[in-house]
């Protein structure tokens, strides 16, 4: 998506929300009721104090720096076989040589190969941790707004009043909520 839809689309939320406040005050205005409650929270924050995201990220950048370590060590080891076989002193048309070069190329493909594979992986587990923290977050979100009587929580806002903002509260029910499933 561009940056020009995106903008579209952040205007049309916000005349969205603004229409849809003050439609809701002209109707709890004729039923003599109090005004629609709204809260901000400000999801990326909330996420990145969310615990269970923080594990999650930290075995994530383990495992990456776990196979980088090992691509680089296979990469070294390729590289002294490599310098070993030019050392060798067997001729380039001998079969020796044909068969230990075959044997490094299949070698170095396997670990090209294993690097894509592991990185595609990392890419997958990192989104299936995201939709996980997010269905957290909505949870989250939806206890902390009963509580507080709120009947609207936006994520994104061009401005919200300090006194809107529920993202420490909704930290809290994700990081209690967590605590409490063990």
């Amino acid at each position: 998506m561009n940056a020009r839809v995106k903008m579209i689309c952040l205007v049309g939320l916000v005349f969205a929300v603004f229409g849809l406040w003050i439609y809701s005050q002209n109707v709890w205005a004729q039923a003599g009721t109090s005004p629609v409650s709204i809260a901000f929270c400000n999801p990326t924050k909330a996420i990145r104090g969310y615990q269970k995201f923080m594990v999650m990220n930290d075995r994530l950048i383990a495992e990456k720096n776990r196979i980088q370590k090992q691509v680089i060590e296979t990469q070294k080891a390729l590289r002294a076989g490599a310098d070993e076989l030019a050392a060798s002193g067997l001729l380039p048309d001998s079969q020796e040589y044909k068969r230990m070069r075959k044997e490094l190329l299949k070698k170095t493909i396997q670990n090209e190969a294993f690097a894509k594979f592991s990185e595609t992986d990392l890419r997958l587990q990192e989104q299936q941790m995201k939709e996980v923290c997010f269905r957290d977050l909505v949870s989250a979100v939806g206890k902390t707004a009963k509580q507080k009587g709120l009947v609207l929580v936006v994520g994104q806002a061009l401005y919200a009043d300090e006194a809107l903002d529920i993202t420490a509260e909704v930290t809290e029910q994700l990081n209690l909520d967590y605590k409490l499933r063990g």
